[in-house]
């Protein structure tokens, strides 16, 4: 397992035809990792140990940013969980992979999931996101009281449990 796959498009070594990009990686239960790989054929999540994929090429990390807005809008909630819980991290830890112009495009299709998400823990990470995005100083004044204006107008609980915690 090498973290340094992240973001690298990979291969299954059972189907050759069956592509995605590595969107992260998984200590499932202290001696178990796995890659989560972003299939490319469907909107979909899936995990895999090392043996069951081959890594092909290193992609730039806009395009792994680009594949977690993808994977948000996912029909399936256990992708959209995933792949909120894994944007959120990116834009915590990782966000200096990305210019500030890539981080900041990544709001408005973040904010349009959250208006019709339905799971409350993908709509709280999604809500986490923009946050951090907040805390780094990136946006103008202008652009962040309108950010914060459009989340105000959403009726969630998460969304005002977030604003009543910072």
């Amino acid at each position: 397992m090498n973290p340094k796959n992240i973001g690298s498009r990979a291969n299954l070594t059972s189907n050759r035809n069956i592509t995605g990009l590595v969107i992260g990686c998984l200590n499932e239960n202290e001696t178990s990792w796995k890659y989560v790989i972003s299939l490319d054929q469907m909107v979909e999540i899936k995990k895999y140990i090392d043996s069951e994929i081959v890594i092909t090429e290193t992609k730039p990390q806009y395009v792994r940013l680009n594949r977690l807005l993808r994977d948000i809008k996912s029909d399936q909630i256990e992708t959209r969980q995933c792949a909120s819980d894994l944007l959120c991290q990116f834009v915590e830890m990782e966000h200096e992979l990305v210019t500030v112009n890539e981080l900041k495009s990544i709001i408005s299709p973040v904010v349009k999931c959250i208006k019709t998400e339905s799971d409350s823990d993908t709509i709280f990470k999604l809500t986490e996101s923009l946050f951090e995005i907040f805390d780094l100083n990136v946006l103008s004044d202008k652009e962040y009281l309108s950010l914060k204006e459009d989340l105000k107008s959403i009726a969630s609980r998460q969304i005002t449990q977030y604003f009543s915690e910072e």
